[in-house]
């Protein structure tokens, strides 16, 4: 029982030091524009290692710790752009979390054979590869067909959120958004694509490293014990 508590009690604290550092990292995020609406963000590595180390239930208390919070320092604050834009940044971690987790878990039996660390560098790879590309995917078709349609909505840019809507008037009010790219599909195709591919890589080789450090230092003890 005082073994449980003490676990607990870690867990606790220790992720309040996770969303802590996830906040402090999406506000840093805020100022890296991509371009005029999509900025890069970095929460993501104390949510997925909330999530690895804690268990489910504690990483899903950072996200939606990060949604709570995340809006009462944002330009549009609490505004529902603001909460949709914040919305959009939840389901994108989780997205990838769970495409994460699930390939881990996979080729931790195919990688069995390795010892520890070799099992963890080689798993990890192959995991966080796999889970960039389908969560890219899934984060850009999400875009292009349900959050840009409602953002430029919300912003009075559109008489309704219908995707119809922004296509029918891609080239006269919103190609400038698209680097200019003459095509609906293939401007946010391109532009959310490649953003989020490159943010989910970013994330990644931080989140490779910090794994790969803990798997071979006395660290590992405090989260497996």
């Amino acid at each position: 029982m005082h073994y449980n508590s003490k676990r607990v009690i870690f867990k606790i604290v220790l992720s309040g030091l996770f969303l802590a550092l996830a906040i402090v990292s999406d506000f840093v995020g805020s100022f890296l524009a991509f371009n005029s609406f999509l900025k890069f963000n970095f929460s993501l590595v104390f949510s997925l290692a909330a999530f690895r180390f804690l268990g489910f239930g504690w990483g899903l208390i950072v996200l939606g710790g990060i949604f709570s919070i995340g809006p009462s320092y944002s330009a549009l604050g609490y505004e529902p752009a603001g909460l949709l834009g914040h919305a959009m940044l939840i389901i994108s971690q989780f997205s990838f979390i769970l495409f994460y987790l699930l390939f881990f878990k996979i080729f931790s039996k195919e990688f069995n054979q390795q010892n520890s660390i070799k099992k963890e560098i080689y798993t990890n790879l192959v995991a966080f590869s796999i889970a960039t590309v389908l969560a890219s995917i899934v984060l850009t078709l999400i875009n292009i067909f349900i959050a840009t349609p409602l953002f430029f909505f919300l912003f009075k840019y559109l008489p309704d959120a219908s995707f119809l809507s922004l296509y029918k008037t891609y080239d006269a009010n919103f190609k400038p958004f698209f680097f200019f790219i003459p095509n609906y599909f293939l401007g946010a195709s391109v532009v959310f694509m490649s953003f989020n591919l490159a943010n989910y890589l970013i994330n990644s080789i931080f989140l490779f490293s910090i794994f790969t450090t803990i798997n071979r230092s006395n660290f590992k003890h405090y989260f497996t014990n």
